[in-house]
């Protein structure tokens, strides 16, 4: 490559150049192009650099980085980005925390223009004559205040000006009549006056964070308007807020000054409402009825004491409620003849159930951090519950109060500190699913003999139960014991007679097994065994799996189960000797250990495996 020497001076630089003019190869032109733009002269410099650009052929994304570099950005995007541009076809940019946007006149072709960040621009001019513009945004340029460049470009069809902070008066955007999305969020933004005649095709509007907006009367009559987004503003209502047909989503976050929902109901085609943070709403006046809204969550509210408002949301199938400390009743809340999910958390007064009663539809009821609950009375008599879970309610003591009127199938409590035993679960005639996790005070099951129906039990995280006599002679058929590390016997279970599918993990002193002739399926993970003669008496079992024993080495008695035709092996960390599987009659299918399949990977297949794979045996191909 020809290089240019002792051109120090700009115009001997522009000499040395001049000459190559003509027989340049494309690197020579590259170097040629990137020297001569940055050079400050009478403009020679650039002219000659546009001249090499064809040969240079540099792409327009390259030319875009060399942009802030130019001495004449402005001439730069004439005489080499704008023909770069046209070129490709290209009708996008992004530019990223530039200080200038000296020379964007010249692009346009621009139809899509991201402008990000750029904390140091102000002046919007240069945006004037890019009339193709359908979609600009200009987030985060904090500078920026007046739009009055903006209002000639009438083809846009999505606008953002999300943070750009001093921007208030936004009526030099009520000649954008093409809008469909417009994000003025955490701007000054105090009135949208004019927008219902102004933007008749406008679908999105976020107004978050314009925290003196107050008057959401303003925005009626956007009848195309399906998004809104009021949150961080200081509205008291929705009062006046009328014509917006086509709206489903509203979102109503961290408006502090919000004290009801009068207005809302205008909103009838809504199919999400999120009301979060909102410390100053006390009740649900006004919410009306919304045939299209499914889910409702109220996050945050603290001061939320009446749920009334709800009743009228005949489609409504899953209610939330979370952190309202003056919600102390759910009284009025039915009858929601769709309602299948309650879901209460962290309201620490809520004590009264009975509006609950009115549910006849079958529901699941999830209450967690309420700490008024002592028993499971409140309960018994809600005719549509169906599954109650209970997490971190502290202040329950026990699970008596259940009887004969009781619908619930399927009991949780977990995370609760508080309780030490459940005592006598009573005679619920329906429930057939029983599940206690993370219970660190948990010694004993109770009293379980009353429940006919009961058929599984899942007993998870209770590091002091040694206790689980009361599972002798209920009718259960699946049972799950994980990380009960206190118990060391399981031999009540011999009373179970229908037991079908046993799960145990993590029960480091358990030694011994119950013998279980009706047993078909078992999981066994992180037991200390050397060997399987503890399963000596399960020889109806069919499938087995075996996961974390680091001291297993014989299961030569697998094979005196008949039956055993599934075999699913993890991690046996000194399992070695295969010669058993061959003389399990009835096997069919077997999972190898992560140890066998690393064998295998360094070129040693047990000649076991081989076998058996003749034999049949469906062996994973991991």
């Amino acid at each position: 490559m020809t290089t240019i020497i002792g051109a120090e001076h700009p115009n001997d630089l522009v000499a040395a150049y001049s000459e190559l003019l003509g027989t340049a190869k494309r690197a020579q032109a590259r170097k040629a192009v990137r020297e001569l733009v940055a050079l400050a002269d009478d403009g020679s410099a650039l002219k000659l650099a546009a001249a090499f650009a064809p040969v240079a052929a540099l792409a327009s994304d390259t030319l875009v980085r060399l942009w802030p570099e130019a001495h004449d950005p402005d001439g730069f995007a004439s005489a080499l980005l704008a023909p770069a541009f046209r070129s490709e076809g290209r009708t996008e940019l992004k530019l990223k925390r530039v200080t200038s946007l000296a020379g964007l006149r010249h692009l346009d072709m621009l139809r899509t223009l991201t402008v990000e960040r750029c904390k140091e621009i102000s002046d919007l001019t240069e945006l004037e004559s890019l009339t193709e513009l359908r979609s600009l945004d200009l987030n985060g340029c904090a500078g920026v205040e007046d739009l009055t460049p903006l209002s000639g470009l009438n083809q846009l069809t999505w606008l953002s000006l999300h943070r750009c902070r001093p921007v208030s008066d936004v009526k030099p955007l009520l000649t954008l009549s093409r809008l469909r999305h417009l994000d003025l969020s955490i701007t000054r933004v105090t009135s949208v006056d004019g927008f219902a005649e102004s933007f008749p095709l406008l679908e999105e509007l976020d107004l978050r964070g314009c925290r003196s907006f107050r008057s959401p009367a303003q925005l009626s009559g956007l009848t195309r308007l399906t998004h809104l987004d009021l949150g961080w503003t200081a509205i008291r209502n929705l009062s006046g807020f009328t014509n917006v047909p086509a709206l489903t989503s509203l979102h109503l976050a961290s408006c502090k000054q919000l004290r009801d929902l009068t207005g809302i109901d205008a909103a009838t085609n809504l199919s999400e409402l999120v009301v979060e943070e909102c410390s100053g709403l006390q009740s649900l006046q006004g919410l009306g009825h919304h045939p299209r809204l499914t889910k409702l969550r109220l996050k945050g509210c603290t001061n939320l004491s009446d749920l009334r408002g709800v009743s009228a949301l005949s489609h409504l199938e899953e209610l939330r409620v979370s952190g309202s400390d003056r919600l102390a009743s759910l009284a009025g809340i039915g009858p929601l003849p769709a309602l299948r999910t309650i879901a209460i958390e962290d309201c620490p007064r809520l004590a009264d159930f009975t509006g609950l009663a009115g549910l006849a539809s079958p529901y699941r009821l999830h209450l967690s951090g309420i700490g008024l609950i002592r028993d499971l009375a409140p309960f018994t008599a809600l005719p549509g519950l169906r599954a109650l879970a209970l997490d971190r309610c502290q202040g329950l003591a026990e699970l008596t109060g259940l009887d004969g009127r009781s619908g619930m199938e399927k009991l949780s409590v977990s995370r609760t500190d508080s309780l030490s035993s459940p005592g006598d679960l009573g005679d619920a005639p329906d429930l057939c699913g029983l599940e206690l996790r993370d219970l660190p005070a948990l010694t004993d099951l109770g009293l379980l003999g009353g429940l006919s129906a009961l058929a599984t039990v899942g007993v998870e995280g209770c590091p002091a139960l040694t206790d689980v006599g009361a599972l002798a002679r209920t009718p259960i058929t699946g049972l799950s014991l994980n990380r009960t590390t206190a118990l060391d016997s399981l031999h009540v279970l011999e009373e179970c007679r229908d037991l079908r599918v046993l799960d145990v993990r993590d029960i480091p002193r358990l030694m011994t097994f119950p013998a279980l002739p009706s047993l078909r399926e078992l999981s066994l993970s992180r037991l200390h065994w050397k060997d399987l003669s503890p399963l000596a008496g399960v020889g109806a079992l069919q499938h087995l799996r075996l996961d974390s024993f680091d001291d297993l080495t014989d299961i030569s008695t697998l094979t005196g189960l008949p039956e055993l035709s599934e075999l699913l092996l993890g991690h046996l960390h000194s399992f070695t000797e295969l010669g058993p599987l061959l003389n399990i009659p009835s096997l069919r299918r077997l999972n190898k250990s992560p140890q066998m399949n690393a064998e295998i990977l360094q070129g040693r297949r047990d000649p076991v495996l081989v076998e058996l794979a003749d034999r049949g045996v469906a062996i994973d191909r991991r």
